[in-house]
């Protein structure tokens, strides 16, 4: 089983601190159940989007929270790379949800 991508092995694989750590992560992640492996991956999802929601209100401080939860959601469009037309409908699926519960875009 493949814990993570050809580049981050191949960095990871370079170094015998890196190799250790590939070994702790995979006796770490084989001695858990499917269930706290889905728990542990949605923790680190929530860390992440805290992180990055961090970033932006650093870069943004005077921007009301609309507008960041709309930066927000364009960085995440970035980072999936999605093609334009799934993005499209994505951005179009949001706004309309947006509007159902009575707000609109920033």
């Amino acid at each position: 089983m493949s814990y993570e991508s050809d580049p981050e092995r191949e960095i990871l694989s370079s170094t015998q601190a890196g190799r250790e750590s590939l070994r702790v992560l995979r006796r770490t992640l084989d001695r858990q159940s499917g269930q706290a492996r889905i728990a542990k991956a949605f923790e680190l999802t929530k860390m992440s989007r805290e992180v990055m929601r961090a970033g932006l209100r650093h870069d943004h401080p005077n921007a009301p929270e609309g507008e960041i939860a709309e930066l927000e959601f364009e960085q995440m469009m970035r980072i999936h790379s999605l093609p334009k037309r799934l993005a499209e409908e994505v951005r179009e699926r949001r706004r309309r949800w947006l509007e159902s519960l009575g707000q609109s875009d920033p």
